[in-house]
């Protein structure tokens, strides 16, 4: 019955990065659930929180895009826009160009969330904006029993129908990463 945040093993300064998140279970009829990234430094004072909102004691930035509700696309507290809302087996994607400090979400396979454009460079349209530098950690939160999702940096807990790769050729994911983006990967 609490807010509860898992963070990727890996985190990162730089580059640009993709990954996906397949929301499997409502509560009490609710989205519960958000995906986002979270500064490194803060990820064990957002253990019990959701991404998106400030924890008391935090350092950097916080941003979480939550599958229910409108402003529901936020960062350190502050709603920036309302995405769409998810239903289950929905695949939540999120690309990270920690380089230029912008992230941006979608639903599926349709368009970038608040007219985004992941390979818009320093232009960041329609993103979020984080400080450049910050170590990030990537992740999503879940309220209640029975919300559930599956991550996917690139090697899919969750069975996919298409199979794309980064520029690399690493990662097998459901949707195309976008040019320039990568797998969350050693």
């Amino acid at each position: 019955t609490n807010w509860d945040s898992a963070c990727s093993t890996i985190a990162a300064s730089s580059g640009k990065w993709y990954f996906e998140m397949k929301f499997l279970a409502l509560y009490n009829s609710l989205r519960r659930a958000a995906i986002g990234l979270v500064d490194a430094r803060d990820q064990t004072l957002l253990a019990t929180n959701e991404f998106g909102y400030i924890v008391t004691g935090a350092v950097g930035d916080c941003v979480g895009y939550n599958g229910n509700g409108s402003n529901n696309v936020k960062k350190n507290d502050s709603a920036q826009y309302s995405g769409t809302n998810w239903n289950v087996n929905d695949i939540i994607c999120m690309a990270a160009d920690l380089d230029n400090g912008a992230v941006y979400f979608r639903v599926n396979d349709s368009a970038w969330e608040n007219s985004g454009n992941p390979e818009s460079g320093a232009s960041k349209t329609g993103a979020v904006t984080i400080t450049v530098g910050e170590d990030s950690g990537f992740g999503g939160t879940a309220y209640g029993n029975p919300t559930d999702w599956q991550f996917n940096y690139g090697a899919p807990s969750f069975s996919i129908s298409s199979g794309n790769a980064d520029a690399n050729g690493h990662g097998n994911f459901e949707y195309a990463v976008p040019s320039g983006y990568f797998s969350l990967c050693t």
